[in-house]
């Protein structure tokens, strides 16, 4: 059971962590990229832009939905 709690309380620190940081990111913007280049040399294409911010958004789908369908099992178990 002790287990079982540390994993939720976890889950749920994470959950509004995430939270927080949205609203931070939100209010504040995205942080400036780097010098606009490519983690892997040369200049980043649009392409590469857009897929990025797309990725941002689904990472931060996936770890609040996450948090959210846990907690929702987790009460109903």
């Amino acid at each position: 059971p002790i287990l079982h709690a540390i994993h939720n309380r976890s889950g749920l620190v994470i959950f509004a962590l995430m939270l927080g940081w949205l609203a931070l990111r939100w209010q504040r913007g995205a942080l400036a990229p780097l010098g606009g280049r490519s983690v892997l040399g040369g200049a980043a294409s649009a392409w590469q832009g857009r897929l990025s911010g797309a990725m941002h958004a689904a990472l931060y789908a996936v770890l609040l939905s996450q948090a959210a369908t846990g907690a929702i099992a987790s009460y109903l178990y």
